[in-house]
C-alpha cells in the first residue's frame, strides 16, 4: 500500500477534530465527550479544532502529539501519543486538557460536567509521569486491516525515544468493548496490566461501556536508535558531517575530533541519554561499536 507517515500540523486540526470524535465512539455510537458536556456533534467538533488550534504541547488534544498516516496525499488514519508530564510546561496531560476545554468551553457546559463527574470517576484511570501515553486512534473504514495503527505506533515510539532515551514504558487506555483495538494493541505488543470497572448504574449512558482496560509495552531502545542520535551529537559537536557512522570509526578518522571537542561530545552523549559514565569504561572505549554498546547497556 502506498502509504506515508507525517508529523501532524495546523493545517491538519479539522481531520484530527474527526479523529478524535471516531475515537470516542470506542466500538460505539456514543460520543462521550460530547454526552459529558450537553454538546451536539457539531458543537463538540468546533471547539475541538479551537482547542487543538491553541498548539499546547503534551496532551491528547495537542497537535503536536499526533502522527498521520496518508494515501496518495490524503490524510486516512492517526494516532496520538507523547510523554506524559515531559512538556514545555511540565504539567499533566489532565491539568492540559482541563486548562484548554476550560479556556474554550462556555460556562454552562462546564456546569453540565460538574453535575456529571460523580458518574465518571471510577472508570477514569490516572497516567503515570514519564511514561510513554497513546490515545485517540482512527482509521478510515477503507484502509483497516493494513496494518496502518502498527506502523503508527511505531512512529509514535521512535518519536518518544527520540524525545527521552530513558523512557520506559508505553501505555494506552481502552474500553473493554473495543476488542479490534485490543488485538490491534496486543498485535504491537501491549499486555493489559489494570482492568478498571465502573458500577454507577448511569455509566453508559456517558461512556461506550462500563470497563476501561489500561495496556503497557516494554520500551527498549534498540541499537540503530542510539547510533542515529549519537550521530546527532557528533554534526552538531564537530560542525560537519564529513564521517560514516559505523562500528570500528574512531576519533582518529573525524575532523576535529580531537581531546577538547570529545570532552564536548561525551557530556552531550552523557546528558542526551540521561547516563553517567564511570572513568573506567571511557578508557576501555575502543571504536563507535565499543561506545554503542557502553549506552546501550546503561539504558
Amino acid at each position: 500500500m502506498n502509504h506515508s507517515f507525517r508529523q501532524a500540523s495546523i493545517t491538519d486540526a479539522e481531520f484530527l477534530s474527526k479523529v478524535i470524535i471516531e475515537a470516542e465512539k470506542s466500538g460505539s455510537n456514543l460520543i462521550g465527550l460530547a454526552k459529558i458536556f450537553g454538546l451536539s456533534d457539531d458543537e463538540l467538533q468546533s471547539y475541538l479544532i479551537q482547542m487543538l488550534e491553541e498548539e499546547i504541547e503534551g496532551c491528547e488534544i495537542s497537535i503536536s502529539s499526533f502522527v498521520i498516516a496518508e494515501n496518495n496525499g490524503l490524510p486516512i488514519a492517526s494516532f496520538g501519543g507523547w510523554i506524559e508530564e515531559e512538556n514545555e510546561d511540565d504539567q499533566s496531560s489532565s491539568i492540559l486538557k482541563s486548562n484548554l476545554i476550560g479556556f474554550t468551553l462556555p460556562p454552562n457546559n462546564l456546569i453540565i460536567l460538574r453535575g456529571n463527574q460523580e458518574i465518571l470517576k471510577d472508570i477514569q484511570i490516572a497516567r503515570e509521569p514519564h511514561s510513554h501515553q497513546l490515545e485517540y486512534a482512527f482509521v478510515d473504514k477503507n484502509h483497516r486491516g493494513e496494518g496502518i495503527i502498527d506502523q503508527l505506533i511505531e512512529q509514535l515510539l521512535s518519536n518518544a525515544v527520540k524525545q527521552n532515551s530513558r523512557v520506559t514504558k508505553s501505555q494506552v487506555q481502552v474500553f473493554e468493548n473495543n476488542k479490534s483495538a485490543i488485538k490491534a494493541y496486543q498485535r504491537s505488543g501491549y499486555e493489559i496490566v489494570k482492568r478498571q470497572v465502573s458500577s454507577h448504574p448511569e455509566i453508559l449512558n456517558f461512556m461506550p461501556w462500563n470497563v476501561k482496560l489500561l495496556m503497557e509495552k516494554k520500551i527498549i531502545m534498540e541499537r540503530n536508535a542510539i547510533l542515529e542520535k549519537v550521530e546527532e551529537t557528533l554534526k552538531r559537536v564537530l560542525k560537519h558531517d564529513n564521517f560514516e557512522m559505523k562500528d570500528d570509526l574512531v576519533a582518529g578518522d573525524v575532523d576535529g575530533w580531537d581531546s577538547l571537542t570529545h570532552m564536548m561530545i561525551i557530556t552531550e552523549i552523557e546528558e542526551g541519554f540521561n547516563v553517567k559514565f564511570r572513568l573506567k569504561e571511557l578508557n576501555k572505549l575502543k571504536n563507535m561499536g565499543t561506545l554503542v554498546e557502553l549506552i546501550q547497556s546503561k539504558l
